[in-house]
């Protein structure tokens, strides 16, 4: 083995560490330059191109790895990575099961395995891939807490909170399964303790970069006296949405004015809540206040329970001469039935690949000649009308939808709304429109368990997968329930 090319992969590896990837690439390329027959040489620098984003370089040289020793579980588990960063999974299975053949004790390669497995709903090995991890490892904390999401998306809820649980135990100070745990008391109705856990979100990775950092105060929940207090949104618009309800109850603590500070899309549209006196696009200039708090901390700072929660409707309003617009654009279509259709969320969301919904497989909602439908759908799932799903004979309204204030005034022309767990159900719900939420098999904390109505939106029904990807079944639900929610004239 060469001594030169060795000091140079030890200079790499140093690099590396030191988090300087690029310059780890220019030394592994001298070392291989040097010796061109060892295996570690390009696995080490196929991981300095993937830290660099640079995922084909990383996958060639993992490949030539391979080539070079085929029995180099490192190199297998390394490209399972850059496999599954560009969402081939079944590719990054199979490197990950050839990792673990190779090294039976590679923790690191189950866990991974396992979260490959779990998003491609094959709950049965992911599970057991987090059991040998475990085993493995007993005190692999991100192993608990990611066997913990699995078993809640199975609806083990007991099980899920005890493996949430022994994260926490064996790491006190672990944000991500604080949240999860949070989110599991909450789905389960346990506001107090729910609301109270939920703070950790802002030390997970997810949510830590999101947090706003002012000289004021936190506000504490106190009597405002005459303060002024700017409420910010978090997390998406649906969340920014649904938690605006609470500034009426903010202003009633005697505040001299709430600003509210949110996405540009929802701008205008929260504009129209009652006791709020000024609303801001993320990113532009703020007014002067006293204190401040985030919208999701409002339930907690109020003291919300679910027989407490806010649930008058409509706290939204749709400007009227946008309605009247929107009467003009719909009317050519109008049948007996009109409905807006929603059926993919944000593709970025977490859990986007179980909540969202192929046009195709909702089919089974155009059974009835009297419904008429309107895609209300942004995005690039939008797309999916050039596949024509004639059965749903589909109007397609959304190029027209330029903000939320848009849909909303489409909304009113409108008898109904169809939705999956996206902004579009919550908008129609704080406009207290009929809407119908098809929620996948999981679900998720705000909707609780077991319900087919939300304390959040008295207008609201649920319908939820009685299976893992069942959207047809959810579809064949939700015809007779729209009969009921709209009954002919």
């Amino acid at each position: 083995m060469d001594p030169d090319a060795e000091r140079l992969h030890a200079l790499g590896l140093a690099a590396m560490r030191d988090r300087q990837p690029g310059r780890a690439v220019e030394l592994f390329s001298q070392a291989i330059a040097a010796d061109q027959s060892v295996a570690r040489y390009f696995s080490n620098r196929g991981e300095a191109y993937r830290v660099s984003g640079d995922p084909v370089a990383a996958e060639r040289d993992y490949r030539r790895a391979i080539a070079l020793d085929p029995k180099y579980a490192i190199a297998h588990y390394n490209l399972g990575l850059t496999l599954r960063g560009q969402d081939r999974l079944d590719e990054a299975v199979a490197s990950y099961r050839r990792a673990v053949e190779l090294k039976p004790d590679y923790a690191k390669a189950y866990y991974n395995l396992a979260n490959v497995l779990r998003e491609q709903m094959n709950y049965a090995d992911a599970q057991n891939a987090y059991r040998a991890a475990i085993q493995i490892d007993p005190k692999y904390v991100e192993a608990w807490n990611n066997f913990g999401q699995m078993l809640a998306g199975q609806r083990r809820i007991d099980e899920a909170v005890d493996a949430y649980s022994r994260a926490i135990e064996l790491r006190p100070d672990h944000a991500s399964s604080h949240m999860n745990r949070a989110m599991i008391r909450l789905m389960r109705g346990d506001y107090e303790q729910g609301w109270a856990e939920y703070e950790w979100r802002w030390k997970t990775p997810q949510l830590a970069r999101g947090a706003r950092t002012f000289p004021q105060p936190l506000w504490d929940g106190a009597e405002l006296n005459g303060k002024t207090i700017l409420l910010w949104a978090e997390q998406g618009l649906g969340d920014a949405i649904q938690f605006v309800r609470y500034a009426p109850l903010v202003n009633a603590r005697g505040a001299a004015r709430v600003v509210i500070e949110c996405q540009a899309p929802v701008v205008s549209l929260l504009q129209t809540v009652r006791g709020v006196d000024q609303v801001i696009a993320r990113g532009e200039t703020l007014p002067s206040f006293d204190v401040h708090a985030p919208m999701l901390s409002l339930p907690r700072l109020l003291g919300t329970t679910v027989q407490t929660v806010p649930g008058d409707v409509p706290y939204l309003r749709a400007d009227s001469v946008r309605v009247e617009h929107w009467s003009g654009r719909i009317a050519p279509h109008r049948r007996a039935r009109n409905i807006g259709l929603v059926w993919a969320g944000n593709p970025s969301h977490v859990h986007d690949r179980s909540r969202s919904a192929p046009l195709a497989e909702l089919r089974g909602l155009g059974e009835a000649s009297d419904f008429q439908f309107f895609s209300l759908q942004k995005g690039a799932s939008a797309t999916e009308l050039s596949a024509a799903v004639p059965e749903l004979n589909l109007i397609d309204v959304s190029q027209d939808l330029n903000d939320f204030s848009d849909t909303a005034a489409a909304m009113q022309n409108l008898d109904a709304v169809v939705s999956v767990c996206t902004a579009v159900a919550h908008l129609a719900g704080a406009l207290a429109k009929p809407v119908i939420l098809m929620l996948f098999y999981a679900g998720e904390w705000r909707w609780l368990v077991g319900r087919q109505d939300s304390p959040w939106y008295p207008t609201m029904r649920i319908v939820q997968q009685e299976r893992p990807g069942d959207w047809p079944g959810v579809a064949a639900r939700v015809v007779p329930l729209l009969r009921d929610l709209m009954p002919s004239q």
